[in-house]
């Protein structure tokens, strides 16, 4: 009977919560679907026509308050929208991929800005705020922080070839140049001290990156797919990690100097960058690792030096450089992933420093350092046989 009595206050207890929490309910009205929750609207997709397209303030009498996340995603007949001043946040991708948008204004009442609301939007060449926004400013369509010192968005739609970032700006936000295909240069101020993710992703104009003394991060995805790209100069001040993909695709890259307070290389930072030549470290005691893909492709890379500091090569970190032709692994390398140099076509010797305790080379073989287990074949060989030991 005890038992009982506890299974039932457990099951009325949990209904009790059922009940408290607030729920989101999925509904639709006219071309809108959208959700309730404490009385509030989030607009959650569109099926209409588009067009010059006001979206309401009131839905069934409850007031609408967010536009949540791929709202409107991919509606290209959307011209141009009016957000009613009911709303306060807007998610991320809300309006990404709508190739129509020419124009946004942004209320007052929005405190809450999602990252990639306006990618790809192609034809976008204003974003507008209104005067009052506490949170939000614009200047010549270009979106900020009121501050001004965060820049949030820049149309890809304008059709100027080069910006001046403001002398003001700390940050460059995450996709705030996101497919300006338009820009050939940006100047960027001694100011700003971080470049957010897919900064400038897919610039296919963009010729040349220089990045201030003074950054300390630059992103994951940061610059790649800038097709036009022929030279980055990366400053002493950034720290830590270049990221995934931060140059990936960019084959007009020739060189690239890696400063000395970077600690690590992630997967694919250069992948694809078909035209570097040259990689060169300013601090071999800095960095530790180069990870999966990091320079995948390099196609006309014809040498590399690995600093002593390394202790991680990653899988197919040099994988089809066809034209390197001899690398050294250095005595600090302890882990040395399958697939490193597959397709080097143009490799004919692999060899690690003496005083390497883990691996050992014999006539540019690389085995363990017993020599009991081989490691990498140079895979360019020309020897018709060649005799394990």
């Amino acid at each position: 009977m005890k038992t009982t009595s506890k299974h039932l206050a457990r099951s009325l207890f949990c209904v009790c919560l059922l009940f408290a929490a607030p729920r989101a309910w999925a509904l639709t009205s006219g071309d809108y679907s959208y959700t309730v929750a404490s009385g509030a609207v989030t607009l959650t997709g569109y099926t209409g026509a588009g067009g010059a397209l006001t979206l309401p303030s009131t839905i069934d009498g409850n007031p609408v308050t967010s536009i949540g996340t791929n709202a409107f995603r991919s509606c290209n007949g959307l011209t141009s929208v009016t957000i009613p001043s009911s709303v306060t946040s807007i998610g991320a991708n809300a309006f990404s991929y709508c190739s129509s948008l020419t124009s946004v204004t942004i209320p007052s009442s929005v405190t809450s800005l999602g990252n990639y609301m306006f990618s790809y939007c192609t034809a976008l060449s204003s974003v507008s705020v209104d005067g009052a926004n506490a949170n939000y400013s614009s200047v010549s369509g270009v979106l900020f922080n009121k501050a001004q010192t965060v820049l949030l968005h820049y149309p890809s739609g304008k059709i100027e070839t080069s910006y001046e970032i403001p002398s003001g700006v700390t940050s460059i936000g995450a996709s705030a140049f996101l497919n300006c295909s338009s820009l050939t240069s940006v100047t960027i101020p001694n100011g700003v001290t971080s470049i957010g993710d897919s900064a400038f992703n897919n610039c296919t104009g963009l010729t040349s990156a220089t990045i201030p003394s003074g950054v300390t991060s630059i992103g994951n995805y940061a610059f790649q797919s800038c097709s036009s790209l022929t030279s980055a100069t990366l400053p002493n001040s950034l720290t830590g990690i270049i990221g995934i993909y931060t140059f990936a695709d960019c084959p007009l890259l020739t060189s690239v100097t890696i400063p000395s307070g970077v600690t690590s290389i992630a997967g694919s930072a250069f992948q694809n960058c078909s035209g570097l030549t040259s990689v060169t470290f300013t601090a071999p005691s800095s960095v530790t690792s180069i990870l999966d893909s990091a320079f995948q492709n390099c196609s006309d890379l014809t040498s590399v030096t690995i600093p002593s500091s390394v202790t991680t090569l990653g899988h197919y970190v040099f994988s089809n450089c066809t034209s390197l032709t001899s690398v050294t692994i250095p005595s600090s390398v302890t882990t040395l992933q399958p697939l490193g140099f597959q397709g080097c076509t143009g490799l004919t010797s692999l060899t690690v420093d003496a005083a390497n305790a883990n691996y050992s080379s014999m006539d540019g073989v690389v085995f363990d350092n017993t020599q009991t287990t081989l490691v990498l074949f140079f895979p360019s060989s020309t020897a018709a046989s060649y005799t394990i030991p």
